[in-house]
């Protein structure tokens, strides 16, 4: 009772454990990382049979930045491992950036195909890495000021602001994708299909965050 009180009257002196975001942040990088399998998968076989090209490797791309990110949820588990978190999230962060450029090349290509994708699927990678790289450097930051243990509760905005973003951001490429012929080739829809699934479950890592709720587990999270 008296945790809650506390937390009540005097959210600004908490200190938060990370955990609550370990398995929806493991999901949704596990997700995205399917949805870059996906994409090397349809490069192998008609109609685009361009494996070992820009699309690939944006495919590519895409999967390193899904296991980073479920590495970094991985490591919310541990009360120690907040430094490991941030370096797997800023790892993402690059292999995002690496994703925009690599499907802006191949749109920019020319090629045979006729399969069109917005440009806005490049602005959407390039917001998700840059939200990645802010949640790597505010769990960075804690190792130093908390001995990588918990988070301060006045830097919680910052990592649910990002994760909110960064949900939104996927949601963008799932757009510009199922706009596109890409979604109706063989692997399309499940490739869209967990897009779909990493943005919302990078939300739910936000929302579990901001509001203070957990679906499994009761309250414990408070207790770090």
């Amino acid at each position: 009772m008296f945790r809650l009180l506390l937390l009540l009257v005097l959210p600004s002196a908490l200190c938060l454990s990370l955990r609550p975001l370990s398995l929806p942040v493991m999901t949704g990088g596990a997700s995205l990382a399917k949805a870059g399998e996906r994409i090397v998968s349809i490069t192998e076989r008609p109609p685009l049979e361009c494996y070992g090209g820009a699309l690939s490797a944006f495919g590519a791309s895409l999967r390193n930045a899904g296991d980073s990110l479920a590495q970094s949820g991985a490591t919310c588990k541990n009360k120690f491992g907040m430094e490991i978190a941030g370096d797997e999230a800023r790892e993402a962060a690059v292999c995002l950036e690496e994703a925009a450029v690599k499907i802006r090349a191949w749109i920019e290509s020319e090629n045979d195909t006729n399969i069109m994708v917005s440009t806005s699927i490049c602005d959407g990678l390039s917001e998700a890495s840059n939200c990645a790289e802010m949640m790597g450097r505010i769990m960075y930051s804690q190792v130093t000021s908390k001995g990588g243990k918990e988070i301060e509760a006045k830097d919680t905005a910052g990592i649910v602001k990002y994760l909110l973003l960064l949900s939104e951001s996927v949601q963008t490429v799932v757009a510009a994708l199922e706009e596109s012929e890409l979604s109706k080739v063989t692997d399309g829809k499940e490739m869209v299909s967990f897009l779909r699934e990493a943005s919302e479950k990078f939300g739910e890592a936000g929302a579990v965050m901001r509001d203070g709720e957990v679906k499994t587990g009761g309250g414990n999270w408070l207790k770090g």
